[in-house]
């Protein structure tokens, strides 16, 4: 367990586990990845600040409503300043988050894997935080994608253009190859279950196995990634990562009980079950 955790509200549903040696938690709502970052930064699972690595259908990255009290706390933030931005002045649609822990000195830059609507991508790629610091907002489709013949992952004709997301991943080229270096500073890696949601006039379903099977299971042929899928990039993140936060975000999967069948088909394909899911993770609170 991280120190600190049980001071977020309940409703939060916060819990600890472990895939392999990677530390991971879980909880409801995105914006308070922002006290859990700064818990694990205080017990140094993390630099700070750290980049961060997102699966997410949305970017997060709309601009915060609450100046002035990021700017009170700018290099200086607290556990307490930290709760009361999560409950009083961050949006609850879970939006304005991600700038607000770059403004705080949470975060460094960015990569977001798997945001439905990029059409905003270039003009969020570089935020400018009140203190002058650049921050790199990179939004990339999943991986089976970016890792096939000209994806972001594998173009090396591209390397002036899709360089510096390689540098922030710590995906370099060896031998004419692509592979994760492990010795790269320790990432904080999130999962919003909402990523695996597939939406169709008013209803949202989990994914079917299917989707996972060719999203997550198929190898690319391309030369450079050859070998690599979207299972074995992602599990590659959780090694370098300090900490695996999971959020739930049941308002954006269908409810607790999708999400807690999105939540079980990760562990199974995604995580092999190392995630050790006790019975009231995946299981909605009762009525």
């Amino acid at each position: 367990m991280i120190p600190g955790l049980e001071h977020l509200p309940s409703s939060e549903r916060v819990q600890f586990t472990r895939v392999g040696t990677t530390p991971c938690v879980l909880h409801e709502n995105h914006r308070w990845l922002l006290p859990i970052a700064y818990l694990a930064q205080q017990e140094r699972l993390l630099p700070m600040p750290c980049t961060l690595v997102m699966f997410d259908l949305h970017h997060d990255a709309l601009d915060p409503r609450c100046l002035e009290q990021l700017t009170a706390w700018r290099g200086t933030p607290t556990l307490q300043g930290l709760v009361s931005l999560c409950e009083s002045h961050l949006k609850p649609l879970d939006d304005d988050w991600l700038k607000a822990g770059m403004e705080l000195g949470l975060f460094g830059d960015a990569v977001i894997f798997g945001v439905e609507d990029a059409s905003d991508r270039d003009k969020l790629s570089i935020h400018t935080d009140g203190s002058g610091g650049l921050h790199r907002i990179d939004m990339l489709s999943l991986p089976r994608e970016e890792l096939a013949c000209q994806g972001r992952l594998s173009d090396l004709a591209r390397r002036d253009e899709f360089g510096r997301v390689w540098d922030t991943l710590c995906w370099q080229v060896r031998d004419g190859s692509f592979r994760l270096a492990e010795d790269g500073p320790r990432i904080l890696l999130s999962i919003d279950l909402d990523c695996f949601v597939v939406r169709w006039g008013g209803y949202t379903f989990p994914w079917p196995d299917e989707v996972y099977a060719r999203e997550f299971g198929e190898a690319s042929s391309h030369w450079s990634t050859l070998g690599w899928s979207g299972a074995s990039f992602l599990r590659g993140l959780v090694g370098r990562a300090g900490l695996l936060a999971i959020c739930r975000e049941p308002t954006c999967t269908g409810g607790p009980q999708s999400s807690g069948l999105i939540l079980a088909k990760l562990d199974e394909f995604l995580f092999k079950g190392e995630l050790r899911l006790h019975r009231d993770t995946t299981d909605p609170p009762a009525p």
